[in-house]
């Protein structure tokens, strides 16, 4: 393998070796060290280049010019292109000239060479390009595009062409600028230098926007199908986003038509299934859900607790007398707690004195249903019917009905049950015992 050494102005080597087998007369391009090529002048900090890494930089810039042509060929499938090129500006000796071989001028309005893109009125091409490449200008047309850019500080034109004439040697287009910066003959302080521009002449092709609907709102008249979801929200200071139902028109009257039901009909019917549903929920869950499928049904989950809510099937039952319940004691009946201040706890009660002719109030924790379940007192509500009864082998005790079923003050867990009256209606007057075991029965209930 060879090497070159090549002295650097700081006073060291740069050592070029070259990969082996290299064939004669073979030339590579030094890089900086960002990768963009170089001069000696840059690299004269660098030592010992490797050959081989330089080639595989050159191979990865044609693969991003590769890339950058795959590019441009799918933007010219959006924006057509009729001609491109690259072409040096160079200021003509008299502006009725013709630009001179691979080069362009501009004119402004009054017919002098502009030297801001901004003032572009003409502009004029030799049909050769600074690549050598010959222009025909075949399909340029009026109503097309011509955007000029110059790589080296940034610079552009995009214009409408608005008049095309070709001459024997170049072609002049008549243009109206829509965007620019900088001109011709580049920016300060590079006036002087050269100025090379890419150019493009490419459509941009016609839609037909009254088949669009604008922001500002419209009309549909087709089917319109969302597939993501669909936010709506209020205007200014408008509290809340209003759905209208309009009823059809008379086609022969152009009146409003209210001799047939209107409205909105949401259709729950794709796909029959009793799993397509329409649902008003939030945060909290769910509150209303409308079932498609061959049963169609709602199930209302919001809260029932004033007049005006909506109700369930549930809640109905247990309101109605179906829904009505007796608790009782389980047989052997429950204890008699005698304590004025405990609450009673299971299979217990208590009561503010043991004396049944005078006593008014009555504490539970726990009752039994008709399936012989042990249940809190404090899931009950009372009726305008409940009656409490409380029998001791065989004999009543105490017959009342009750002016309050409330929460025990002895106990959040624990219930208490208040008669009607100043004392039970009913009532044997001896002293209930703590060592008894009493039977209780609570009618007219009703599950919370």
């Amino acid at each position: 393998m060879g090497a070159i050494n090549i002295g650097s102005r700081g006073g060291g080597n740069v050592k070029v070796s070259a990969p082996d087998m290299a064939k004669a007369g073979t030339e590579v391009t030094l890089p900086k060290k960002d990768g963009t090529l170089a001069t000696l002048e840059d690299i004269k900090d660098l030592t010992d280049l490797d050959v081989k890494a330089l080639t595989e930089i050159i191979d990865q810039v044609e693969e991003n010019k590769q890339d950058i042509v795959e590019l441009e060929e799918e933007i010219d499938a959006l924006a057509p292109t009729f001609d491109r090129g690259h072409w040096d500006f160079k200021a003509p000796a008299n502006p009725t000239d013709s630009p001179e071989e691979a080069t362009y001028f501009i004119l402004n309005e009054a017919g002098t060479v502009a030297t801001e893109f901004s003032q572009a009125n003409e502009i004029l091409f030799h049909n050769d390009d600074a690549t050598e490449a010959s222009h025909t200008w075949a399909g340029v047309e009026e109503g097309q595009y011509i955007e000029m850019f110059d790589a080296e500080d940034g610079e552009f034109l995009l214009a409408e062409i608005d008049e095309v004439t070709l001459e024997l040697d170049y072609a002049k287009f008549t243009v109206t600028v829509k965007q620019s910066e900088g001109g011709p003959a580049g920016m300060p302080p590079n006036f002087d230098e050269e100025h090379r521009v890419r150019i493009k002449i490419f459509e941009i092709p016609e839609v037909d926007v009254s088949t669009l609907m604008p922001k500002s709102g419209g009309t549909f008249t087709g089917q319109v199908v969302h597939t993501k979801e669909i936010h709506t929200k209020p205007a200014g200071t408008t509290r809340f986003v209003t759905l209208k139902a309009f009823p059809p028109k008379d086609p022969e009257t152009d009146e409003w038509d209210y001799t047939s039901k209107f409205g909105i009909n949401v259709d729950l019917d794709h796909g029959n299934s009793g799993t397509n549903s329409f649902k008003f929920s939030n945060r909290a869950g769910d509150m209303l859900v409308m079932n498609g499928g061959s049963n169609p049904a709602g199930k209302y989950y919001g809260a029932m607790t004033e007049d005006k809510h909506l109700v369930n099937k549930a809640y109905v039952d247990s309101k109605s007398g179906g829904g009505l319940m007796t608790l009782a004691s389980p047989g052997g009946g429950f204890q008699y707690l005698s304590s004025q201040s405990s609450p009673p706890s299971f299979n217990q009660f208590s009561a503010r004195y043991g004396d049944t002719g005078s006593n008014k109030e009555w504490h539970f924790y726990n009752l039994y249903d008709n399936m012989g379940l042990s249940v809190m007192a404090k899931d009950y509500e009372k009726t305008d019917t409940t009656m409490l009864e409380i029998w001791n082998q065989g004999s009543l005790r105490v017959r009342t009905t009750l002016r309050a079923w409330a929460t025990s003050p002895r106990s959040a867990t624990c219930m208490q049950a208040i008669c009607s009256g100043p004392k039970p209606s009913t009532a044997l007057g001896a002293t209930i015992s703590s060592s008894s075991y009493y039977d209780i029965i609570i009618t007219n209930l009703r599950k919370k």
